[in-house]
């Protein structure tokens, strides 16, 4: 008996904070490896862009993609143990959102829709002078794709646009949040983070529940932002200069 490849379908396509597309699918039955695709510069092809081994997360960062420039769209394939390659998935295209400024301190969002799963609504989000302070502002119905934000205190502003799935789509995960790329009217933007010769260290991993985060190359206290697979800061500490060890 001959056996068709397994087919698998992807959950989401998400952005984390660093600005990078994160691709989520669920794992079903064993294959060998997940094939990650993604939309050449020509229409409906894609292009084979990495492989992650079964017994990875079942997630991938594209830190060569700039959501921040247009959207993107990704297709999956499994390749089982004997290396047949199975067809490639339905394709998932992210939210490409943009702002500029209205009269007065009125800031226009304008993005394009999420392609790949339902949806009711989207989510604005708005933070001021740091991309940490983002928070909800409001809720508007999928049937809109442009804001405008008014009255804004004249600062730097950050904005991203949410769906939640709805709830008779489920994954494994249980994430059900999926979110466009950050866009912001710092001209310094979100790319030109300044890099110490900072070392870290983090185990045991796997872990049960606790971990030790060794650092080196402090300057001056920091702040450890503890991170979920798809970006979103779950946990904050504080740690001194002087200290090397941090507890979570």
């Amino acid at each position: 008996v001959v056996r068709e490849p397994i087919k698998v379908n992807l959950t989401m396509v998400t952005v984390d904070n660093n600005n990078n597309n994160v691709v989520v699918w669920d794992k079903d039955e064993v294959v060998n490896h997940y094939n990650i695709y993604r939309e050449s510069n020509v229409a409906n092809q894609f292009d084979l862009i990495s492989t992650v081994p079964y017994d990875s997360a079942s997630m991938f960062v594209d830190t060569n993609s700039n959501p921040t420039i247009k959207a993107y769209m990704y297709k999956i394939s499994t390749t089982d143990t004997c290396l047949n390659e199975s067809e490639l998935s339905s394709f998932h295209k992210t939210m490409h959102l943009t702002i500029s400024q209205g009269i007065g301190n009125n800031w226009d969002l304008s993005w394009t829709p999420y392609v790949g799963t339902n949806y009711s609504t989207y989510n604005i989000y708005r933070g001021l002078n740091s991309l940490d302070s983002l928070e909800y502002l409001t809720t508007i119905s999928s049937s809109n794709t442009s804001y405008t934000d008014i009255d804004v205190p004249s600062q730097i502003v950050y904005y991203q646009v949410e769906i939640i799935k709805d709830t008779n789509t489920t994954n494994k995960s249980g994430i059900q949040s999926i979110r466009s790329n950050i866009v912001t009217n710092n001209t310094i933007g979100l790319n030109n983070i300044h890099k110490n010769n900072i070392t870290t260290k983090l185990y045991p991993n796997p872990t049960e529940g606790k971990a030790k985060l060794e650092i080196e190359g402090l300057s001056s206290d920091a702040d450890v932002l503890v991170y979920d697979m798809v970006g979103r800061v779950i946990q904050k500490h504080r740690i001194n200069q002087g200290n090397k060890v941090l507890d979570i």
